[in-house]
């Protein structure tokens, strides 16, 4: 499954490129496309750390671009199932130390 990460990375990469550049609109769709994929990704391997932490990060940078375009309101339903990935990260991988607070 290691090579399956790239297709979602590349739009990860392409939507922080259009986003620098202004172009929210092929930001968004690269995240959205990232994000399916990431969501498609942790349904066939749930145990994958990579692709559940990609996962997380992907809706945190979609929300990301959410807030700067003033929608509060979908920022905040990509947030909420971000933290709460992270908080099952830092369940099932204790010793890691970029999942735990504080």
């Amino acid at each position: 499954p290691e090579f399956q990460e790239a297709l979602p990375s590349i739009h990860v990469s392409r939507a922080k490129i259009a986003r620098a550049t202004g172009d929210v609109v092929v930001a968004m769709q690269d995240l959205r496309t990232a994000l399916d994929t990431y969501e498609k990704l942790v349904a066939k391997w749930p145990f994958n750390l990579k692709y559940k932490e990609s996962l997380a990060l992907t809706r945190i940078d979609l929300a990301l671009l959410h807030i700067d375009q003033s929608d509060i309101q979908s920022a905040m339903a990509l947030l909420e199932p971000a933290r709460t990935a992270y908080q099952e990260l830092a369940s099932e991988f204790p010793l890691v130390d970029r999942f735990t607070e504080g």
